[in-house]
């Protein structure tokens, strides 16, 4: 109730609605001794999940699925007592898709964003905010159109070790290629209205809509590869000593279709207000030669084997391959538009 006793309009509403969530999972592998030089080995894992939560609202249902495959195999061959090499292949894919449709259909002249596979109604916020923490005063039907996401990873490697005398050599080879899709956003993308009070929504005076008009696909794919070598060398039998380098590159992350964007600075250090578009985000591939050092030792004071000193340096960098969440909203592909009114 108002101060003055007139009704707010608001009521509560209580419900309890159904919410399924279902999970499957499979696992399975596979081990062959060739010969007494060759042996085999291969699994694979496959994991699916479906869920639908009824929303505050529940005449919304957002749904919810993933998957997740991976397929490993790795074959090992004994040249001799001395040397050994191990060949590794992998393949891994990950998907996940989010909408939230309502109960019954939703007459088109209700819909905020039209078009194909459009068919959710926009989000009302009314008291609250859309950017921030502040909560609705209402709970209104929150649409979602669709939008997903996947990953999806090829990788090899090969790895040769071999001991001669005192030392114990190691070295090998890694390749991988990175794909990653992305379609929408899970904010927005249905449209949102907000009115600062019930009366305001009756009226149809907004103070602020916020939308994805024009969402579209992309895919950023990069190969990724590394080297290195490796040798363990025992000066005495109470010390060890590792030296190892290793060298990782990639091509840069890349969108299929030329739509990469990204925003740069001009001579003067301010940023520009158009983004650049061309096939790679990047404008210099700084990882082509990515040296990167390694050393140990291994140290036992007394030679009874009871205890050791160790000691390590390296360098390690990491390599940016999920970069595609971060670019997937960046103007002119996959824009929100803010609409302020006073």
């Amino acid at each position: 109730m108002l101060q003055n006793g007139l009704p707010t309009g608001s009521a509560l509403s209580y419900s309890n609605p159904w919410r399924p969530v279902n999970e499957d999972f499979g696992l399975s592998r596979f081990d062959y001794t060739v010969s007494t030089r060759d042996t085999f080995s291969t699994s694979f894992s496959a994991d699916r999940g479906f869920r639908a939560d009824p929303q505050a609202n529940p005449v919304i249902i957002q749904k919810q699925g993933s998957g997740l495959y991976s397929l490993s195999a790795q074959e090992t061959h004994i040249f001799s007592p001395t040397l050994v090499n191990t060949a590794n292949f992998g393949w891994s894919r990950a998907w996940a898709d989010q909408t939230a449709d309502p109960l019954e259909p939703f007459p088109d002249s209700l819909i905020f964003l039209r078009g194909p596979g459009r068919k959710a109604p926009g989000a009302l916020i009314i008291g609250g905010g859309t950017a921030t923490a502040q909560a609705s005063t209402f709970t209104s039907a929150n649409g979602q159109n669709p939008f997903n996401s996947s990953r999806q990873n090829f990788g090899a490697s090969d790895d040769l070790r071999m001991t001669k005398g005192r030392h114990g050599l190691s070295m090998g080879v890694w390749f991988q290629t990175v794909e990653q899709g992305l379609f929408s956003s899970n904010q927005n993308n249905a449209g949102t209205l907000t009115y600062p009070t019930l009366l305001a929504m009756l009226q149809d005076h907004p103070s602020q809509m916020q939308a994805y008009p024009g969402a579209t696909p992309l895919t950023f794919r990069m190969l990724e590869a590394a080297w290195y070598f490796q040798d363990e060398i025992k000066l005495r039998p109470n010390l060890t000593v590792r030296l190892g380098l290793r060298d990782e590159m990639t091509n840069m992350m890349k969108e299929v279709n030329g739509r990469a964007a990204n925003y740069t600075f001009d001579q003067n250090g301010v940023i520009r207000t158009q983004a650049d578009v061309s096939k790679s985000v990047f404008l210099v591939n700084n990882a082509k030669a990515l040296l990167q050092p390694r050393v140990g030792v291994a140290w036992d004071p007394t030679g009874t084997g009871r205890w050791a000193v160790r000691a390590g340096f390296g360098i390690h960098n990491d390599l940016l391959d999920n970069l595609g969440n971060r670019l997937n909203q960046n103007p002119p592909f996959n824009a929100r538009l803010v609409e302020h009114r006073c």
